[in-house]
């Protein structure tokens, strides 16, 4: 839990931050990313009981966004027949309110991308009457619908694989060492697409190979320790024990520094995952 926590908290205060910058450079007048920003902090605090340390103002009916009431229905077909899906998947009712949090946040996705395609026709349709926005960067708001679309078409993978029993239960039961689950629960919160998360699923499976060959090997020097200890009269060792407890310790080192890796590659993809 307290990797789940932090992962989120990770991703929000690099939310909160970039949601600053945009307010103070007059950038979401819609209020629309401050909506999700905002959603996103009160999913947190209920989803960890955290009611009585952090404080969201009420803004019920400011924004249609702000409700706290998920609609029971999603305005986008393939995202209710998705969610249809998942209510036949045999998940808990708890599990069921946490997966519906997933689907709106990329119901609001939609929407924006709906919002911004509709004003980028808008700008293009005026600027073929009068020729009047010289300014206006075409290539590069295009560039940004592109990139839109393609972290909604991921997110209907991510959520395709969510709605699936099997795949949580399968994963919950597969990560046993505690270094590994605290890199997965990273990863499942970061931009990761699901081809990717399930390549990174696929390193933390040998990761936790070899931190089970480390365990072994160091329980073999630490049998080996007490039998010796027993045999040997000057407390010295044979030159095959001292090999034995060199490649335990060379593979502990070659254990630290996947792990350092492996921090490393789910940290920058949840850096990744902080774009307003």
């Amino acid at each position: 839990m307290l990797a789940d926590l932090y992962a989120d908290l990770k991703i929000q205060d690099g939310l909160e931050l970039q949601l600053k910058r945009l307010k103070s450079e007059d950038m979401d007048k819609g209020g629309m990313k401050e909506a999700e920003v905002r959603i996103k902090l009160r999913d947190i605090v209920n989803k960890y009981n955290l009611q009585d340390v952090i404080h969201i103002p009420d803004v019920t009916g400011t924004n249609e966004a702000f409700s706290n009431d998920i609609p029971p229905d999603f305005k986008d077909k393939k995202l209710q027949k998705l969610w249809e899906k998942a209510g036949d998947s045999g998940f808990s009712d708890e599990e069921m309110e946490n997966l519906k949090k997933e689907f709106w946040h990329q119901q609001l996705k939609l929407d924006e991308y709906d919002l911004l395609k509709d004003g980028f026709k808008s700008i293009s349709d005026l600027d073929m009457i009068d020729n009047s926005l010289d300014g206006f960067n075409y290539d590069k708001k295009n560039k940004n619908l592109k990139s839109m679309n393609k972290d909604i078409k991921d997110g209907y993978e991510n959520l395709a694989t969510l709605g699936s029993k099997k795949h949580f239960e399968d994963d919950e039961l597969e990560f046993k060492d505690k270094r590994v689950y605290e890199l997965y629960a990273m990863a499942r919160k970061s931009n990761m697409t699901e081809a990717e998360l399930q390549s990174f699923m696929e390193e933390l499976r040998h990761f936790e190979h070899r931190i089970d060959k480390h365990e072994y090997l160091k329980e073999e020097v630490q049998i080996a320790e007490n039998v010796l200890r027993r045999e040997t009269k000057d407390g010295e060792m044979p030159q095959k024990h001292v090999l034995l407890k060199q490649k335990a310790n060379e593979y502990g080192s070659k254990v630290k520094k996947y792990h350092a890796e492996l921090q490393k590659k789910v940290n920058k993809a949840l850096a990744g995952h902080i774009e307003l």
